[in-house]
């Protein structure tokens, strides 16, 4: 028989065998755990590829940890004549030009740009009129220096247009514009319902040519104008271009739920015919008209009435009296 000394021993051996095994397990456990919570970590604190937020059409994802600010600058032509010239600027240094304004407002358009570090990642043309890409025609050919990534604008009929041109449209524009496409290798064209990214915001695209501005309107450069919203996480500004009332009922059915923003660019420089429901389901905060003050006071045009309406919405006004404004959006 086992004596009671062996009897102990054997039992001290097993039972340190068991605790042996229980620590191994315990310590293999924590190796899993830890290695699965610093997994979890890296997945939660991970950022959209780099790459990604460049390619045109390409949605930074909406959850990315990375915040952002972009201030959008409005200028006023020196001229006199009504016009669209808005930059667009991370913090980082990233920046997008909206349209530009007249042939004249080349040379201060390119001292903006140059300041702004001389490289433009999107450039925005909402319409060929020469109050919005006039200057852009200047630069393009002759950049001096800048350099642009991507260009995004409307995919009008070019045919259709110069045969039905307007008093007020101007088709050496449009035909000079048109001539310097084959050699623009970075121009996208946009369409109702795009969503893209432009330097880290969300661009949507309520409104740009297709069949049913030809279809409706028999003014389908301006009604044909790209407008879109730019939103950041927590702000948004929407861009109304020089769309026509003839569009609002296309847009408020497909894009009603788009509409609300903190800021807006008026419709067609704040001389428009938009109902006020329409400018209701937008309620901004602030309201920029891009009209000099014969646009602003003349009994004949539309705009103080779009002021007062704006005011009585609590929007704050940015008129050209006392350009440039910056807001920020976040």
């Amino acid at each position: 028989m086992e004596s009671d000394e062996l009897f102990k021993e054997r039992l001290r051996k097993q039972r340190q065998k068991r605790r042996n095994q229980i620590i191994r397990r315990v310590s293999l456990f924590s190796i899993l755990l830890t290695s699965a919570i610093f997994l979890l970590l890296y997945l939660l604190m991970g950022q959209v590829p780099a790459s990604a937020e460049d390619q045109p059409g390409v949605l930074a994802a909406k959850d990315s940890k990375e915040i952002h600010t972009w201030k959008i600058t409005q200028y006023a032509d020196a001229s006199g004549a009504q016009a669209s010239i808005y930059t667009v600027v991370r913090e980082d240094g990233k920046l997008a030009v909206i349209d530009g304004g007249w042939d004249t407002n080349a040379d201060a358009l390119r001292q903006i740009i140059s300041g702004l570090g001389n490289h433009v990642d999107t450039w925005i043309l909402t319409h060929p009129h020469k109050d919005h890409i006039g200057a852009f025609n200047e630069i393009y050919p002759d950049p001096q220096g800048i350099t642009i990534d991507r260009i995004l604008t409307i995919d009008l009929d070019v045919s259709l247009y110069l045969e039905n041109a307007k008093e007020w449209d101007n088709s050496d524009t449009e035909e000079e514009f048109v001539r310097m496409i084959p050699n623009m290798e970075n121009l996208t064209y946009v369409y109702p319902g795009d969503t893209l990214d432009v330097i880290g915001l969300e661009m949507k695209v309520i409104n740009a040519y297709d069949d049913t501005v030809a279809q409706q309107s028999n003014d389908i450069c301006n009604d044909g104008a790209l407008a879109f919203k730019l939103s950041g996480q927590e702000s948004s500004m929407l861009f109304l271009s020089d769309v026509g009332s003839s569009r609002e009922s296309v847009i408020t059915e497909n894009f009603g739920n788009d509409l609300a923003s903190d800021y807006v660019s008026m419709a067609h420089h704040g001389n428009s015919s938009f109902s006020d429901d329409f400018y209701g389901l937008i309620h901004p905060k602030g309201a920029f008209f891009d009209a000099p003050e014969w646009l602003r006071t003349g009994k004949e045009y539309t705009t103080a009435h779009y002021e007062e309406l704006m005011k009585s919405l609590g929007a704050q006004l940015y008129t050209w009296d006392s350009a440039p404004h910056t807001i920020t959006l976040s």
